[in-house]
């Protein structure tokens, strides 16, 4: 049996800088890793026809500034793997505002607006659940990679995308958020699937290689879930990247 030589490191980040994770912590593990191509969470259009940046990364954003550093001290083909319309959807759908309007509201809600048990059950996880989000944040690169966080963002997920909802429902002043919440959850959801098969695409096209996958921690567990399933049969190795630093 053959001994595949593509191998696939998956590193989880926050998208901009933190106390603890910085741009040059990025860069430092992309030189460890030195990786033959880096498929950046971007959609197509971020990038020229010859695959350079094609908008100026924002001066605290990390992974497009450690990766600008990168390709100017070594070579590595660059991709990006999000979906066309991504931006546009979060736009024509004013997401992040109504997202800011409905933490507002929720993270002031009284114990007397929670009418049954169920609602103060999961209002009560839900508040957990965002405590530890965002310990975990300021955290290092080697946390937002550990097996304790993937397990973390999986709960996180599975409740935002499925457990939230009757609290969504049943709680009068969080009824207005539920068609918008239920949009881009499921949009999401789409996108976590797309943004595997194009990984899967170019893992195909670029064999033999190293190949370094930086996607958001949120995203990380969905995407090394996907990726494992196809392991074996696609003849490539996963990896993370921590497994370069003993």
């Amino acid at each position: 049996m053959s001994i595949s030589n593509t191998e696939v490191i998956l590193i989880g980040t926050t998208h901009f800088e933190t106390e603890n994770f910085k741009a040059k912590n990025l860069l430092n593990t992309l030189e460890l890793i030195k990786p033959e191509l880096i498929l950046l969470e971007l959609p197509p259009n971020y990038l020229t026809n010859d695959y350079s940046y094609v908008i100026k990364p924002e001066d605290d954003e990390v992974e497009g500034n450690a990766v600008e550093m990168y390709l100017k001290k070594y070579k590595a083909d660059l991709r990006a793997y999000d979906i066309t319309g991504r931006n546009d959807f979060l736009k024509e759908n004013n997401i992040f505002n109504k997202c800011t309007r409905f933490e507002d509201v929720i993270n002031n809600l009284k114990i007397d607006e929670l009418e049954n048990r169920e609602s103060f059950y999961l209002y009560q996880k839900w508040k957990d659940l965002q405590k530890l989000y965002k310990a975990l944040y300021d955290e290092s690169i080697r946390v937002y990679n550990s097996k304790p966080a993937d397990i973390f963002f999986e709960m996180l997920d599975n409740f935002d995308c499925k457990e939230i909802f009757p609290l969504l429902e049943n709680v009068k002043i969080l009824n207005e958020h539920l068609s918008y919440w239920k949009k881009w959850k499921q949009f999401e959801y789409e996108r976590n699937q797309s943004m595997v098969e194009n990984i899967l695409a170019y893992i195909m096209e670029f064999k033999n290689k190293k190949i370094v996958i930086t996607c958001g921690c949120l995203h990380k567990y969905f995407i090394k879930r996907e990726l494992a399933k196809r392991e074996k049969d696609l003849d490539f190795t996963l990896k993370e990247y921590w497994s370069y630093n003993k």
